[in-house]
């Protein structure tokens, strides 16, 4: 019975301490800027001895808002790719299709995470979310809208973490990375 008891007490104290332990909730919001880059991306399809795929490179960056709800992140970007390419292979050939494409876009993302407090100015917190990316504006090098621009647009889960180095109460610097 004593055993027991001294289980039940330990338990109620951690769960207590826990709670005690959660972060502040806070609301807070903010600019930023990112620089993005998709390396060897694409999509594959084979059939019998043949094998065909498109690979997808790009780089380029951007501005963003966000809102801060202490366990969620709301954000809300524009993007330009600088370069955008697209090459084709069959069977582990490049074909010699190939493009160079600008794009414009907007970002929407929402994220979860759960701060943890290192010290009163550094804040850790893992990331995990959804960000859904839509094409605003394809165009090829010589500057023609590409058609089917809706085909760009993409759906992406992203896991990563961030950081945040607070200078006042009020003014943080934000760092996040993340793979999608």
């Amino acid at each position: 019975m004593v055993k027991k008891s001294l289980l039940v007490l330990v338990l109620v104290a951690t769960i207590v301490g826990g709670a005690y332990a959660m972060p502040e909730f806070k609301f807070g919001m903010g600019l930023g800027g990112y620089l993005m880059g998709e390396m060897g991306g694409g999509v594959e399809a084979s059939w019998g001895n043949q094998s065909y795929s498109i690979e997808y490179n790009n780089f380029g960056g951007g501005g963003f808002a966000f809102l801060d709800l202490t366990f969620v992140e709301l954000s809300l970007g524009y993007f330009k790719t600088a370069v955008f390419n697209i090459r084709e292979n069959l069977n582990g050939q490049l074909t010699g299709n190939s493009m160079d494409l600008n794009a414009t876009g907007l970002d929407v993302g929402i994220f979860i995470k759960y701060p943890f407090g290192i010290n009163k100015k550094l804040l850790l917190f893992p990331l995990l979310g959804a960000n859904y990316r839509h094409m605003l504006s394809v165009k090829d090098e010589d500057g023609r809208k590409v058609d089917g621009i809706g085909d760009f647009s993409s759906i992406w889960f992203k896991l990563g973490g961030g950081l945040d180095f607070s200078f006042t109460n009020n003014l943080f610097l934000r760092g996040n990375l993340y793979m999608g």
